[in-house]
């Protein structure tokens, strides 16, 4: 037997793997994240919904740490309109890097899927569920500089870019 590759593609990071990447979060987000926690009392508050039969989503933990206060609090639902709208934001954030590192793993190995995967992207951004562009700049740039690939998908990747206010 040979000592050569089975042939597999390698594959991206899966939902749940810890990646350590730092992120620039823009002015007005981290104006909105410090002010939901200063709100919510530096989380020093019940976030979890009372509410009975409610779906499980997953057991998610808010904390913050500095010098006017410290706290953290754990839920799977939250009726709190702020507690929901930091869920959703860091969710969105999430969703960018994962995007980020596939729209890399597609760029090597699937070219031909990426116009499907950027037109998902760009619906994404529209609807809200996509938030901080900027950290995956660096792909759409790659992506929008590549001669090789389709125009289409090369004209996406750059509204994407302008999007983020990282033009070409």
């Amino acid at each position: 037997m040979s000592g050569g590759t089975n042939g597999a593609l390698p594959q991206p990071a899966s939902p749940g793997q810890a990646i350590d990447q730092k992120i620039k979060l823009s002015a007005a987000t981290t104006e909105t994240i410090f002010k939901a926690a200063r709100t919510l009392n530096y989380f020093n508050t019940e976030c979890a919904s009372k509410a009975k039969n409610i779906a499980d989503t997953g057991k998610k933990t808010l904390s913050y740490a500095g010098p006017d206060g410290h706290g953290a609090c754990l839920y799977n639902y939250s009726e709190n309109k702020s507690v929901t709208q930091l869920t959703e934001m860091f969710q969105a954030i999430a969703f960018t890097m994962d995007e980020g590192r596939k729209l890399d793993f597609m760029h090597r190995f699937d070219r031909l899927g990426l116009y499907s995967e950027i037109d998902s992207l760009r619906h994404e951004v529209q609807e809200k569920r996509a938030l901080e562009l900027q950290n995956i700049s660096s792909s759409l740039a790659s992506i929008a500089n590549d001669d090789a690939l389709m125009q289409k998908v090369r004209e996406r990747a750059v509204m994407l870019l302008n999007q983020a206010g990282e033009a070409k």
